[in-house]
């Protein structure tokens, strides 16, 4: 049995300032079952700070998920770009939660020091769906953050 990734980008309406940074959140397909959104409560966060994301589950099946950071990526004038994992982030030993279909949940994250000031940056976390039996694993991206000066 193969087992498939998705990996979906979310549009971010609220970060329409972006797009003069040569950069947006834009979504390189429709979104689609599973249906999990991962947005951040705020768009800027001083580094040290919280920043609490809100994850939820609109499609047909229950998620089971970590949450734990697995990858970031920032944004450049390119494109979004992987960056390596902060040290605060690697090291997450939470358990499983399930978030059922129509719900949601608050994720808490502190903004590490080694994000860089004025950059624009977003997270993803690794899930499961239910379906048609097994488990199909995926990686969701959150919609961006910017990153203020302390």
């Amino acid at each position: 049995m193969s087992m498939f990734t998705t990996i979906r980008t979310l549009s971010a309406t609220a970060l329409i300032a972006l797009g003069a940074c040569g950069g947006s959140d834009g979504p390189t397909s429709a979104p689609r079952d599973p249906g999990a959104t991962l947005v951040p409560d705020q768009v800027q966060a001083r580094i040290g700070s919280r920043l609490t994301y809100s994850l939820r589950n609109s499609g047909g099946v229950a998620l089971t998920y970590k949450p734990c950071v697995v990858s970031a990526q920032r944004l450049l004038s390119a494109g979004w770009t992987d960056i390596d994992l902060p040290t605060d982030w690697q090291d997450c030993t939470a358990t499983s939660h399930v978030l059922e279909t129509g719900s949601s949940e608050k994720i808490s994250i502190i903004v590490p020091l080694s994000l860089v000031p004025g950059g624009t940056y977003r997270i993803a976390l690794d899930m499961k769906a239910k379906k048609d039996g097994g488990d199909v694993p995926l990686t969701e991206y959150s919609l961006s953050f910017a990153v203020l000066n302390r």
